[in-house]
């Protein structure tokens, strides 16, 4: 779940699946029309849209927008080239590593 918005959730998670993770941080954090949010959110969003400065937007971004931060400290941390990169070391490091939950006293046949 990616929150509920004007944005539909299975809009994102249709760029995660296909691997399309700049396209579903985009999708995360562009403004939202109809001006249904909160003026502090719709600030933070208008301004990254504006700007793309993470670091500016996340003295913008309330606490609890925490998906949103997520990917703003990524943006900081990694720069903005980071959005056509962003989830692909970690998908592959979860696939190569076969780790199931069951060796871990977890559910059998559940990978990480």
């Amino acid at each position: 779940r990616f929150g509920t918005s004007s944005i539909p959730t299975h809009v994102v998670g249709v760029a995660v699946l296909r691997r399309r993770f700049g396209e579903a941080a985009d999708l995360v954090l562009r403004p939202r029309p109809g001006g249904g949010e909160r003026a502090d959110c719709a600030a933070a969003r208008e301004h990254f849209a504006r700007t793309k400065d993470a670091s500016a937007t996340l003295k913008m971004a309330p606490m609890w927008m925490q998906v949103e931060r997520a990917l703003l400290e990524g943006y900081k941390q990694h720069g903005p080239n980071v959005r056509s990169q962003a989830g692909q070391s970690r998908c592959r490091r979860g696939g190569q590593r076969g780790i199931t939950r069951g060796s871990q006293g977890g559910h059998k046949g559940v990978t990480r």
